[in-house]
């Protein structure tokens, strides 16, 4: 394990520091990988909708969380407990927001309620957009043994349609609070592969792989899609980013489904203070586990925490709390 911290250390300072680019800079406030110094704003027309999309997904861009809290308690009808409310970690530029408790909280108390309407569900996407007019866009992604990442699929380009009509989009609050800037191993230069343990590195092709398969070429026989959208590279890895980081399987179902505002818990490896749970209208439940102390984060399990290179590869984070970890020596 401890291989394991030191390599990761020297990973982590080789990933967000760069001297070869002259044009990119990195914040004094913590080491980061380069960023170029212009903004990616996306501006283009839509399929369904006559206006334009604008939205920075810069790397540090701000992440707009004041419009994402009353979009959900005035516009969509989240419910939170007394005493949820996000907060910004130390991390610049908005990077790390999550949700806490500023009140005590009861075991069994409902700390979240999301209505169906709201929740991007894989199961749902394929019903709606899976027609024979798909047939050419799914031999391409078959024809690259990306097959069993179908549900993914269909979330990304239910993801783009949203994005493709910008601030006409229902979920446009929730998609302007979505962070941009990742530290999991899709965002790693190819340096920083070179730096990885045998067994992240592995895990780590994998992942970069997945994102390969699912970029614009995955995209270009999509008919939902404007062009201008399906052949933008940056905005397609974002929406991977997405999908692969906030998606998680719904109990006593195959389905896959992205739940806003429920994506705001962070990971704990032993003692969750949220189990999430759907009714049968698939309406979304975040029951407190225990009795939670004011001032303590609410989390859920982003899964098996004793697989410390698929979390680091995957989320981006080493869970030093975890109670047990497999490692081979």
């Amino acid at each position: 394990m401890l291989w394991l911290l030191v390599t990761l250390s020297v990973f982590e300072a080789a990933a967000f520091t760069s001297t070869t680019t002259a044009t990119c800079y990195a914040p004094s406030s913590r080491a980061r990988r380069p960023q170029h110094g212009t903004p990616t704003t996306l501006s283009y027309s839509s399929m369904t909708s006559p206006g334009t999309t604008s939205m920075d997904i810069s790397e540090y861009a701000e992440r707009d969380i004041p419009s994402l809290e009353q979009w959900a308690s005035e516009v969509v009808g989240i419910q939170k407990c007394d005493g949820f409310q996000l907060t910004t970690g130390e991390a610049a530029y908005q990077q790390d927001v999550y949700a806490m408790t500023s009140e005590d909280i009861p075991t069994g108390t409902p700390v979240l309620f999301v209505p169906e309407a709201l929740i991007f569900s894989a199961d749902k996407a394929m019903e709606e957009l899976r027609v024979p007019e798909m047939e050419q866009a799914e031999k391409i992604l078959f024809s690259v043994n990306a097959g069993a990442d179908i549900k993914q699929y269909y979330l990304m380009i239910k993801l783009l349609m949203e994005i493709e009509k910008g601030e006409e989009s229902d979920w446009f609050p929730w998609l302007n609070s979505l962070p941009r800037y990742y530290e999991n191993v899709v965002s790693m230069t190819s340096f920083c592969l070179t730096c990885l343990p045998s067994l992240m590195k592995k895990i780590a092709v994998d992942e970069r792989l997945k994102q390969r398969n699912l970029s614009s070429y995955a995209m270009k026989n999509v008919p939902w899609l404007g062009d201008d959208i399906k052949n933008d590279e940056d905005i397609i890895k974002w929406v991977f980013q997405i999908v692969y980081t906030r998606a998680f399987g719904a109990p006593d179902s195959e389905d896959l489904r992205i739940v806003p505002m429920g994506d705001m818990f962070n990971h704990a490896s032993d003692y969750v203070e949220v189990e999430p749970w759907f009714d049968e209208e698939g309406n979304y439940y975040g029951y407190s586990t225990y009795d939670i102390s004011a001032g303590s984060p609410l989390r859920i399990s982003y899964g098996d925490s004793s697989n410390p290179s698929f979390m680091m590869a995957r989320y981006g984070f080493l869970d030093e709390d975890s109670p047990a970890t497999n490692c081979k020596l």
